[in-house]
């Protein structure tokens, strides 16, 4: 073979390997690509899941939005909500320009390095407050990215990361109980921007006996058919139970209130009676009805009793119990959840007094008093202590419109 020959068979060789170095894989530089992991919202206080055991507060899970879920965030009126996304960086490290869209807006950052990997956090700047008055409101965000210096056009990060902000008055006190349910109740009815308004808003929820838990479960002032034992007195049992008495009312309106920063407007006051004859040692609330007494002397002719011997009185129950010795148990003023409460005899009754309008709000049963005697009107009577074993009361009629004092 000639030398000439040999020359061309070597640049022939000399070329085809440079195609195949120039189209191999490891030639082409890879594209760098994003893909959200999650969203930090910058919120002011911390959301607690309504509790699923008795003593249950358990706070809800950070980051807020997953594409597996989305928890709810708390800010004070007017503010910006800044957060921060998380991405996962594929294909090349890469510098890259993000941006997010919708009914709220974020500045557009630019020149962000990002190495290949998973947990790459970006700090996002939003231009767009939430609403000046107390409420509700949907961030719905479309995130987008794009190579910096590269096509000019965005891709989608992630479309509609969807996340509930509830928008407070005030900040939220550091011991307020901001369990979900009790957020949605202080935030449901929205558009105030004054102590006042909000106070109202809330007071709305419970004025109309329909209280609900975010799961749409209704809340009871003691459900049909249950003893003062299966009532709690405390807000995390009420959430949990679904039904509680007068204190644990008392602590859900007041936690509403907490939730707004404007708790100190409203103060705990207590019923207790006032013996207009020193025995008088519970109170009745209507509606009874009268049978011709078996026992006792003047003024307390009534014998009320019950099945259940517990050192103290409680009401028996059973389907459709109404006969207690003396005195029959009709339908009566209503507590929350609609109906007639289980138990009508109490020694004390625990609810609101509003410091800037001097009213008492009672969420209880979701009426209001301006003094005691508004009170006694939805009395039936008074009753002396239980016998030693707790089986009966003697009861005799209200007379006038005293027998009950407001502490404080």
């Amino acid at each position: 073979m000639s030398p000439t020959r040999q020359s061309g068979f070597a640049l022939v060789a000399l070329y085809l390997a440079a195609l195949v170095v120039f189209d191999s894989p490891k030639a082409h530089a890879a594209t760098p690509t994003l893909t959200l992991e999650a969203v930090n919202w910058s919120g002011t206080t911390t959301v607690y899941r309504d509790p699923t055991t008795v003593y249950d507060a358990t706070a809800y899970d950070q980051p807020e939005w997953t594409p597996a879920r989305s928890y709810p965030v708390v800010y004070t009126r007017g503010m910006t909500p800044n957060g921060q996304i998380v991405v996962t960086v594929a294909g090349a490290n890469g510098t890259f320009d993000v941006r997010g869209t919708g009914t709220h807006n974020f500045s557009i950052l630019t020149n962000i390095p990002l190495t290949v990997g998973s947990g790459r956090a970006i700090q996002m700047a939003c231009t767009t407050a939430v609403r000046p008055t107390v409420g509700k409101e949907t961030a719905q965000i479309n995130w987008e990215y794009r190579v910096t210096g590269g096509a000019t056009n965005w891709l989608a990060l992630q479309t509609n990361t969807i996340t509930q902000f509830y928008v407070t008055l005030n900040n939220t006190p550091l011991d307020a109980y901001t369990y979900h349910s009790v957020l949605e109740l202080a935030c449901a009815t929205g558009g105030s921007n004054t102590e006042d308004g909000t106070f109202s808003a809330i007071w709305g929820q419970f004025e109309d006996r329909n209280v609900r838990k975010i799961n749409n479960v209704q809340l009871y002032y003691y459900y049909y058919n249950t003893r003062f034992g299966d009532n709690s007195q405390n807000l995390t049992g009420l959430l949990y139970s679904g039904t509680g008495q007068c204190g644990a009312w008392k602590s859900l309106m007041h936690e509403c209130l907490n939730a707004h920063g404007i708790a100190d407007m409203a103060q705990e006051t207590s019923a207790y009676c006032t013996p207009a004859n020193v025995s008088d040692y519970r109170f009745i609330v209507n509606n009874w009805s009268t049978n011709s007494p078996a026992t006792g002397s003047t003024p307390y002719w009534w014998q009320v009793d019950s099945l259940y011997a517990a050192g103290c009185y409680d009401m028996q129950y059973g389907s459709g119990a109404s006969d207690y010795g003396d005195l029959t148990s009709n339908s009566g003023i209503p507590g929350q959840g609609g109906a007639t409460p289980s138990q009508k005899i109490f020694t004390n009754h625990l609810f609101l007094y509003n410091n800037n309008n001097a009213i008492y709000y009672d969420p209880s049963y979701g009426v209001t008093y301006v003094d005691s005697t508004d009170l006694v009107d939805n009395l039936f009577g008074f009753a002396k202590t239980c016998d030693s074993l707790g089986y009966y009361i003697d009861a005799r009629l209200k007379s006038g419109s005293s027998g009950i004092t407001f502490v404080p």
